[in-house]
């Protein structure tokens, strides 16, 4: 019995000294190849673009909306950049006109923002909305359709308005 604990040691041992000599080499292959020449001529060299915007330096100059639906009812959210802060409309109906009084109103109590952020809603990309945002004086950035997270503080703000109104 002693020779088969000795002997599971042993391999243990055996095992243990290969793995970490693997992983040694592994951090020798990469060290070699971030240090090669024609490695890293072939590499790409773009860096990844941040997903989000820096933080902006006053409360509602940089905005986030969104519409959603609820039981039923369809609301508009809009959620401010610099604390998180967001309003919550219900929509009667979801036409770009009543979005955008609706927005007139967030912008004549809390000021025009420099940027707005929203989905490629038909709200948001209707022939209206281009002349709203040019005579309001703002940038509309609007998210990508196959990745709606670029919109994530808007997206926040639903989730949470979802979870208020439980």
């Amino acid at each position: 019995m002693m020779s088969i604990i000795l002997k599971s040691s042993r391999e243990e041992s055996k095992e243990s000294n290969a793995s970490s000599s693997l992983h040694h080499c592994i951090a020798m292959k990469w060290d070699r190849i971030t240090s090669c020449p024609t490695c890293n001529s072939r590499a790409p060299h773009q860096q990844r673009q941040p997903l989000q915007q820096p933080p902006p330096a006053l409360a509602w100059t940089s905005m986030a909306a969104d519409i959603f639906e609820w039981r039923s009812k369809h609301y508009l959210v809009v959620a401010d950049s610099y604390s998180n802060w967001f309003e919550l409309d219900l929509l009667t109906s979801i036409t770009s006109e009543l979005v955008i009084r609706k927005l007139k109103k967030h912008f004549s109590t809390f000021g025009s923002p420099v940027r707005l952020q929203t989905d490629n809603g038909r709200q948001f990309t209707s022939h209206d909305f281009k002349p709203f945002a040019n005579r309001w004086n703002f940038h509309h950035v609007m998210s990508s359709p196959e990745y709606p997270q670029s919109n994530g503080l808007a997206e926040r703000a639903v989730r949470s308005a979802k979870q208020l109104m439980e």
